[in-house]
């Protein structure tokens, strides 16, 4: 897929009639410039739909990554091309950025075709009010110092390194696909204890901020759940679930997941409402 022949296919894949009305779609932790960007998967997601209007929640570009070593290819080129082709046909398109794409913090501001911020507000079709966020300040509201947070991404690579070569070992034995980076991180207590932690602090922010919930990434393990007396959601990630949050017309949050979406080139994906969101800047 990430030869030019099927970067032209998937150009040339129609959107598909309607099947689903979305709201807003959320998108988080592409990681696009990673070794681990599923970067032809996400173009065939995006060529896919067309959205009203669109949240991207940080880390959509790997600086970190790239910094370490250029690694960039024209499948990546055509997903950004994709998103400023929404903005440019009148999508609203806010971008939160995050700690893997840092490099956008100067220019956070109002540039027309997108707005970038470090949080913004989301108001949902019942009402309901969101504060979206990446989320890596937590990990400093938690002591977490940013050297530790570069070796643990170092560490998050190997590890989903790993679990690509152990998946690639398990099809070769015609077994299913194993969360197999999933599994080591539930297995240590520290880090399911840092997990906890760091979404009562997420829960805690949206409430200094009056809202109903928060909606974040960073973490990469997509969740829905109450979280001291505030709606947690996460939307996970495009690299290891390979998920998206969408808000239907009715104003449902839920995750939209890899498996239920890339079945066939002629059943994809969504078709998008005509609704648009209610956003503002955060204070």
């Amino acid at each position: 897929m990430r030869s030019i022949e099927g970067i032209d296919r998937l150009k040339g894949q129609e959107v598909s009639p309607a099947s689903r009305e979305i709201r807003t779609l959320f998108l988080s932790d592409c990681h696009l410039g990673s070794p681990h960007a599923r970067s032809a998967e996400l173009l065939s997601f995006l060529l896919s739909v067309v959205p009203v209007s669109l949240i991207k929640v940080g880390d959509i570009v790997d600086g970190w990554a790239l910094r370490r070593r250029w690694r960039w290819t024209r499948t990546e080129t055509e997903c950004l091309r994709r998103l400023l082709d929404w903005a440019r046909g009148g999508i609203p398109l806010l971008y939160a950025a995050g700690n893997h794409d840092d490099f956008l913090h100067p220019f956070l501001d109002d540039f027309g075709l997108a707005r970038l911020g470090r949080e913004f507000f989301h108001t949902t079709a019942l009402g309901r009010r969101y504060l979206v966020v990446h989320g890596d300040r937590f990990d400093n509201e938690l002591g977490t110092p940013g050297w530790k947070a570069w070796v643990g991404s170092t560490g998050y690579d190997a590890l989903f390194w790993m679990g690509v070569k152990v998946n690639q070992i398990r099809r070769q034995l015609g077994l299913a696909p194993s969360d197999f980076a999933q599994r080591w991180r539930n297995a240590i207590p520290a880090a399911k204890r840092h997990l906890d932690a760091w979404e009562q602090a997420s829960a805690r922010h949206a409430q200094s901020h009056d809202c109903d919930g928060v909606i974040c990434g960073h973490v990469h393990t997509p969740r829905n759940r109450r979280v001291d007396s505030v709606d947690y959601v996460n939307i996970g990630d495009w690299m290891e679930n390979q998920v998206a949050l969408v808000e239907t017309v009715e104003g449902e949050l839920r995750h939209w997941g890899a498996e239920a979406v890339f079945q066939s080139a002629a059943s994809t994906i969504l078709t998008w409402s005509r609704t648009v969101s209610t956003l503002e800047t955060a204070g």
